[in-house]
């Protein structure tokens, strides 16, 4: 009888080891290897024109565009956006080609997410605590959606433009998966470590 009780409190001790190990644990590696992952991730969301979950992003509108032609073209004002696309054809009879992909504009907001270091660019790790995402002012505007107030000199009148929801901060399945890995794989060493 008395070897089960021994056996039963070697393995507690064992056990009490390694929770003590795991409750002082720094996680500071795991979250700086999940934050490489999630920014090749976050490039990959804008590349492929889509949100963490798969779902393709809404498409510019007409509005979004004609601006975005005029923009390359040194300036100029887009009306109400009654005009549609109206402005296309004409410049593309010219030989311009604007880049119309979405939410890639200046390209500001997919470096903030996509490369580390850059200015906008948030991710906090810490022993237990890490956070990934954007300091870009309108980040959460297209993540979200809303209506944003600007007043448009042609008409000369304030008008209100909608941003349908375009999510570009999140975790997909595939990288909730590699964090999960990335962070047991290394609880486990710790655990291990003073046994």
């Amino acid at each position: 009888m008395s070897s089960v009780v021994d056996a039963e409190a070697e393995v507690k001790k064992v056990l009490d080891e390694v929770v003590s190990n795991l409750s002082n644990a720094n996680f500071g590696y795991s979250f700086d290897t999940v934050g490489e992952y999630l920014a090749k991730d976050h490039a990959r969301f804008f590349d492929e024109q889509r949100d963490p979950t798969g779902k393709p992003w809404k498409p510019l509108n007409n509005r979004a565009i004609d601006s975005r032609w005029l923009r390359q073209l040194g300036g100029g004002k887009v009306g109400s956006g009654r005009e549609g696309k109206i402005l296309e054809p004409l410049f593309l009879a010219q030989g311009f080609k604007p880049d119309n992909t979405i939410l890639i504009d200046t390209g500001a907001l997919r470096i903030s997410l996509a490369y580390r270091g850059s200015p906008n660019h948030v991710e906090i790790a810490n022993a237990l605590d890490f956070e990934f995402g954007t300091s870009v002012e309108y980040a959460s505007l297209h993540q979200y959606g809303g209506t944003s107030r600007t007043y448009d000199e042609r008409s000369e009148r304030w008008i209100d433009i909608v941003t349908p929801a375009r999510p570009m901060v999140g975790w997909s399945e595939n990288s909730v998966n590699e964090a999960v890995e990335i962070v047991a794989d290394e609880a486990v060493l710790i655990a291990i470590s003073g046994l």
